[in-house]
């Protein structure tokens, strides 16, 4: 884990935890930017939900070079990948800060919620095809 990327978690100390560099969702792998985004394998499902339910047009394996901007998207996949991330950014800190397992079915809703405030929508996602 780099400097900056022990930095970044220097939050988790306060939460009284035991091994604050790992994830806490999955403690499989250490929390790096990537892994609180994407890689989880938590949060890899919750992306492969909501890039089906939103029809972006956008491969999971190219995501992280996409919100990185190594990748070109257009504006309207932008600001989904952003509300996909803002979502994931608050499921996470509420599971994590009140102990909780993640739900992806929440996260879903969570997503759905955010989309619907901004007029746009799309199928629920177990009707999906």
């Amino acid at each position: 884990m780099s400097p900056s990327d022990q930095e970044s978690l220097r939050h988790l100390k306060d939460l009284d935890i035991d091994n604050p560099g790992y994830c806490l969702l999955c403690n499989q792998a250490i929390e790096d930017p990537a892994h609180l985004i994407l890689q989880c394998i938590h949060k890899t499902h919750f992306w492969r939900v909501a890039l089906k339910i939103t029809k972006v047009d956008i491969k999971l394996e190219d995501v992280w070079d996409t919100i990185t901007f190594q990748s070109k998207a257009t504006q309207d996949q932008l600001t989904l990948l952003g509300d996909i991330i803002l979502v994931i950014w608050q499921h996470h800190w509420m599971c994590t800060i009140n102990k909780i397992p993640w739900n992806t079915t929440h996260t879903i809703r969570r997503l759905r919620r955010v989309r619907w405030n901004k007029g746009i929508h799309f199928e629920d996602f177990h009707n999906a095809p």
